[in-house]
């Protein structure tokens, strides 16, 4: 039970700062006239301006510019990527260079960064496997277990626990 606890604390955690990393606002560009608006505003098919430092408010496909982004958030990457026009992008990424020009392809609950969080809060929500065999195992007859075993799992998964392993 401490184990499943631990598990579910941490995907929580995660899950919380990936949410946190998609910005509120974004600057959108139309008919060559840049506004800000909420990112909750925006559709498929708007182009954006993402200036150096900004982080991108939703996927996209860059249309204007070369630049680099840090991914490191998604992809677990040390260095950051070139993109050029093509290039694909994604909300909750940093731009570290030029600004560029993205046209958006998903936004809210399409984007890969809202992916990543519903899987992480799918998998808090579930039991682990490892908490069902517990379970199974304490509730078996004392007769039927062999000697010592409890103590060799318990002694298994508090050391899974104190390293991280679990």
């Amino acid at each position: 039970r401490y184990i499943e606890m631990i598990a579910r604390h941490r995907a929580g955690s995660v899950a919380d700062a990936l949410a946190r990393l998609a910005p509120m606002t974004a600057r959108r560009v139309r008919e060559g006239v840049t506004e800000d608006v909420q990112a909750v505003e925006l559709g498929v098919g708007d182009e954006l301006v993402v200036r150096s430092g900004e982080v991108f408010a939703a996927d996209g496909v860059v249309v204007e510019g070369d630049g680099r982004v840090d991914e490191s958030m998604l992809t677990g990457e040390s260095h950051a990527v070139a993109k050029a026009p093509g290039a694909v992008v994604h909300q909750g990424t940093h731009n570290l260079a030029m600004p560029l020009r993205v046209r958006v392809t998903a936004v809210a609950g399409n984007t890969v960064l809202s992916g990543i969080v519903a899987l992480l809060e799918r998998a808090q929500a579930e039991r682990p496997r490892l908490a069902d065999f517990s379970t199974e195992f304490e509730n078996r007859n004392p007769e039927e277990r062999p000697e010592g075993d409890w103590e060799q799992c318990e002694a298994t998964c508090g050391s899974w626990a104190y390293t991280g392993a679990a």
